[in-house]
C-alpha cells in the first residue's frame, strides 16, 4: 500500500466521523435551544408556562419511537460509513462506503433543509453545513478511494 492510500482511506473515515459529529450537534442543539428559555425563565423566576408547550413538544420528538429508531439507524450506518475505510480495502467495501455516504449526505441535506425552510429551524443550517457539506465532501474522497489502483 503506498502512502496516498493510505491517506485517503483514513481521509474518508475523518469526513464521515466529523458528518456524524455535525449531526450529534444538531440534535443537541435542538434539546439545549428549546431547555434554556425554561431555564432561564425558571432562574429569573418568570413564568415558564410559556415556554412548556415547546418543551413538551421537543421532549415528545425525542419520545416518539419512530424517531428514536430513526436516530438509531442514523448512528449505525455512520458508524458502519466510518468503520468500512479504516478496516477494510477491498473494492466492494470502497463502494458500500461510498453508497451509505451518499446516502447519509442525502439524508442530512434534506434535514437541514426541512429544519430551515419548514420548521424556520436556524440549527437546520449546523446540519446542513456540516453533516451535508462535510458528508459530500467525504463522498467525493471515497470516489478518489475507489478509483485509485490499490
Amino acid at each position: 500500500m503506498d502512502n496516498q492510500n493510505i491517506s485517503l482511506k483514513h481521509k474518508v473515515a475523518l469526513l464521515y466521523m466529523v458528518a456524524f459529529l455535525g449531526l450529534v450537534m444538531h440534535v443537541l442543539m435542538a434539546l439545549f435551544n428549546t431547555l434554556i428559555p425554561v431555564m432561564q425563565a425558571i432562574l429569573n423566576s418568570e413564568d415558564a408556562g410559556k415556554y412548556t408547550e415547546t418543551l413538551t413538544k421537543t421532549l415528545a420528538e425525542f419520545d416518539n419511537p419512530a424517531m428514536g429508531i430513526m436516530m438509531l439507524v442514523f448512528v449505525l450506518l455512520f458508524i458502519i460509513s466510518i468503520v468500512i475505510p479504516i478496516l477494510f480495502n477491498s473494492k466492494k467495501m470502497k463502494w458500500v462506503a461510498f453508497i451509505l455516504g451518499v446516502l447519509l449526505s442525502i439524508m442530512n441535506i434534506i434535514d437541514g433543509i426541512t429544519h430551515i425552510f419548514v420548521n424556520g429551524d436556524m440549527n437546520g443550517l449546523y446540519t446542513l453545513l456540516i453533516s451535508g457539506g462535510i458528508g459530500v465532501i467525504g463522498v467525493l474522497c471515497n470516489y478518489r478511494w475507489i478509483k485509485s489502483d490499490v
